[in-house]
């Protein structure tokens, strides 16, 4: 069986994954049942799917961690929780529920720390996997973020460290596609080039029409700028060699210096009011898109009932109509079943009819069964005669065929006789024969002559007288 596609959208917040996710789902990849709506923040759309989200929100909340928490790598246990049985049944969960196609599109920055989890279960729900990392200038994001969240300048740089290296970490060994936000949004055309063989028959099409349709000034409100804050140009550093893959041995020491770097942060914000302030801000903030996500699904609920009411009331309209088709069924087989009772009626005088015929041929089969004795018992005295008189023939032909045979030995003996008799006669032709030629020969002879003449005188005498 041919596995599905599942593309990752990887980076951190502000950096324009919500761009090239819009931009991939062009190209035929799916969101997901529950995207997120824009919001002032993202007037565009976020591209990315709530549930997904909210369930890594979750996730992280178990171990007392936000998305902006500055311990994230330390306090995160990833081994742990790709282990653990019931955080990967959700995670199933939210895949088979919202994705029903082949194609799916996954972004949500928070993947930066939980992508192997995600990796995992995808690739056992049969999913392909790749990666698409979008990264942009430091120093944009934090500006970006203190925007957005109040959040300190400083904060915002390590932010995007840590999600950097993190990911950095995750994907090591990995094929990704890497782009740039800030090369994107001054050459579009080269920068999305690479996604061109997700789906190469549709991409030049798709191009223009996001390049015509969604890019704008609107979407680059922080460009690069020159700074000499140290963390900003530390973070542009790393920024150009994690874009030239280095190996796991230099980002374990990246992250001791990050670490190193976030005890010295965390120590200059103990007493700071803003930060304090921010604290508050965000954990407002978490309440509020919380509450948003369960506004959601409750709008997602009511919707749901409505639909079922609507099915509900074309069901029942459909049982009226239904109902009335029955009715008129059943007045047509009232009509049909009082024809039956006349029917009915018809057949029972007819039966009535019948069973007196009945009667009645019984009576005629009973004086025939009689007469049929009767004759049964003539027969039987015939056959008897039959027999007496075919024994008396027995014996009479019997004495016939002795007379016969008696006859027979007669017959025998007078052919026997006649059979002499013809020897005989034969014989005695024969003998007549040679009498004639005899008696043939001597008529020529003078003596017949003689006796002719003296037999004609006596004739000729006996006449006178």
């Amino acid at each position: 069986m041919s596995r599905k596609q599942a593309i990752f959208i990887l980076g951190m917040h502000r950096s324009g994954t919500s761009t090239v996710s819009n931009f991939i789902t062009s190209l035929g990849y799916d969101l997901g049942r529950h995207p997120m709506a824009p919001r002032e923040d993202n007037p565009k759309g976020f591209w990315e799917n709530t549930e997904i989200t909210r369930v890594n929100d979750e996730i992280l909340a178990l171990h007392g961690l936000r998305w902006d928490s500055l311990t994230l790598t330390r306090d995160l246990p990833i081994k742990s929780i790709c282990n653990d049985k019931q955080i990967a049944s959700k995670v199933l969960q939210v895949v088979e529920k919202e994705f029903d196609a082949d194609n799916i599109c996954i972004k949500d920055p928070r993947m930066c720390y939980l992508l192997p989890l995600w990796k995992t279960v995808l690739n056992e729900a049969n999913y392909e996997t790749q990666y698409v990392t979008v990264n942009r200038d430091p120093a944009a994001v934090a500006k970006s973020l203190s925007k957005r969240d109040m959040m300190s300048f400083e904060r915002g740089l390590l932010l995007w460290l840590l999600y950097s290296v993190s990911l950095a970490r995750h994907i090591a060994g990995s094929s990704t596609i890497a782009i740039d936000y800030d090369e994107l949004m001054k050459s579009p055309a080269g920068s999305l080039e690479p996604l061109k063989l997700l789906n190469p028959g549709e991409f030049e099409e798709q191009l223009s029409k996001f390049v015509d349709e969604f890019l704008s000034d609107n979407l680059y409100h922080h460009s690069p700028t020159e700074t000499t804050n140290p963390l900003a140009l530390y973070a542009l550093t790393l920024k150009q060699t994690l874009g030239k893959g280095e190996d796991t041995i230099n980002l374990t020491n990246i992250t001791r210096e990050l670490d190193a770097l976030v005890q010295v942060y965390s120590s200059k914000e103990v007493d700071d009011n803003s930060t304090l302030l921010y604290e508050e801000l965000s954990t407002s903030k978490a309440h509020a898109a919380q509450l948003e996500l369960e506004r959601q699904r409750y709008d997602d609920y009511v919707l749901d009932l409505s639909r079922q009411i609507d099915e509900q009331t074309e069901f029942s309209d459909s049982l009226k109509t239904e109902i009335q088709t029955l009715n008129k069924e059943l007045e047509t087989r009232a009509e049909y079943v009082e024809s039956l009772k006349n029917g009915t009626q018809a057949l029972s005088r007819n039966i009535e009819v019948q069973d007196t015929y009945i009667k009645s041929m019984e009576s005629s089969i009973i004086e025939m069964q009689t007469a049929l004795k009767k004759k049964d018992e003539h027969a039987s005295s015939l056959t008897q005669s039959i027999s007496e008189k075919i024994s008396s023939s027995d014996e009479y032909i019997q004495s016939l065929l002795s007379t016969l045979e008696a006859k027979e030995a007669h017959l025998n003996s007078q052919d026997a006789q006649l059979e002499s008799a013809r020897s005989t006669i034969t014989n005695i032709s024969a003998a007549l024969i040679e009498e004639k030629k005899h008696i043939e020969r001597l008529a020529g002879s003078a003596l017949v002559r003689v006796s002719a003449r003296i037999a004609g005188i006596n004739r000729l005498t006996k006449t006178d007288e």
